[in-house]
């Protein structure tokens, strides 16, 4: 049976990722459709679809798992591991997407007095304040990140192409995490309007680098799979 190629399944996930930005962009203000597909919304469409791709790169993690431990017992059981790991990781991303745990975690944590003194210390209003999830989790993104990339040189390593993909995607989910504190510091004390016009267009640039971000991961892992076929 014939099977998509990788290249199509890029195109049409990107594909997808822009047509969510058009229609934010034509519906921003429609009183439902808006809420519906706001790229910086939470329970909607574009949250459904990032929760899907991180699925499906679960769904290929575990097929490349189970590929290396199909092969050769000389096979390190590293690759294995580290491929149901990676698996774990997709499905908690998933779920993160949905549940929006890190977000919920953060505004509870803000209405403390260590979160109000962290938003002090960044200028940030009790508004911004759930935008500050990525310095909190800074410690633990940056353990889990390292080794991540740090897994995929390991894996991609006779396919360097991908490895360089994965580099691109790592930056885009980097910048995702960083504009996300910036617009954060955009939550000051007032809000004119030239400041949520600024906030406006850089959550469309982050959610639109986190969606081609999440596209190449899918993308990453089904190549390798079938790569290695």
């Amino acid at each position: 049976m014939k099977t998509l190629p990788t290249k199509t399944i890029l195109c049409v996930l990107l594909a997808c990722d822009l047509l969510f930005l058009l229609l934010h962009s034509a519906y921003a203000d429609h009183s439902q459709i808006g809420t519906l597909i706001d790229l910086g919304g939470e329970g909607n469409l574009p949250t459904w679809y990032s929760s899907f791709k991180f699925t499906l790169a679960a769904i290929a993690a575990l097929a490349c798992g189970y590929d290396s431990a199909q092969r050769s017992p000389r096979e390190n059981n590293f690759s294995v591991y580290g491929w149901f790991a990676v698996a774990v990781l997709m499905l908690a991303m998933s779920a993160d997407e949905t549940g929006q745990v890190h977000e919920t975690a953060t505004r509870w944590i803000m209405q403390s007095e260590g979160g109000q003194n962290l938003r002090d210390y960044f200028g940030v209003s009790e508004a911004g304040g759930a935008l500050l999830w990525v310095v909190l989790l800074s410690p633990l993104l940056l353990g889990i990140g390292g080794a991540l990339c740090i897994f995929y040189y390991l894996q991609f390593r006779s396919t360097p192409h991908l490895f360089k993909w994965a580099v691109v995607m790592t930056a885009l989910f980097v910048f995702a995490a960083v504009l996300e504190t910036v617009q954060a510091k955009l939550f000051g004390s007032a809000i004119d309007a030239q400041s949520l016009s600024r906030y406006k267009t850089l959550s469309n640039i982050e959610e639109m680098s986190e969606l081609a971000g999440s596209s190449l991961l899918v993308w990453i892992h089904i190549s390798f799979f079938k790569e290695r076929q």
